[in-house]
């Protein structure tokens, strides 16, 4: 009887180690879920940003005003792309222990008002 009670508990805190893991690589799988799609966001404004500054370089070649594309630029995808990469720094150093995120932040403020 007392081997039997043994083997219970031995099952009892193995099932509840499955089940914490479990949950644990939920929880992993959400985070990396969110962070891949930061950065694809992050990219994907990068793209347009960049697309827009070859137009305006077209665009002031031929001397035309390209001020519409440059507001848009400036006004519209740097503040959105820098709140992504912002988003995206908070949620890694508060999972992945990146201890370097308020160096990082500060690079990128005085990057983005220079």
């Amino acid at each position: 009887m007392d081997s039997s009670m043994m083997e219970v508990y031995v099952g009892v805190v193995a099932a509840t180690i499955a089940i914490i893991a479990l949950f644990l690589q939920r929880y992993e799988i959400i985070k990396n879920g969110r962070m891949s799609a930061l950065i694809h966001a992050s990219n994907l404004i990068q793209q347009r940003i960049d697309y827009y500054e070859n137009i305006i370089q077209g665009v002031e070649e031929r001397g035309e005003s390209s001020f519409g594309l440059k507001s848009r630029i400036n006004d519209e995808l740097r503040p959105l792309k820098h709140k992504i990469d912002f988003e995206l720094l908070d949620l890694m150093g508060r999972h992945d222990g990146v201890t370097q995120i308020p160096d990082i932040k500060s690079a990128l403020k005085s990057k983005n008002t220079q």
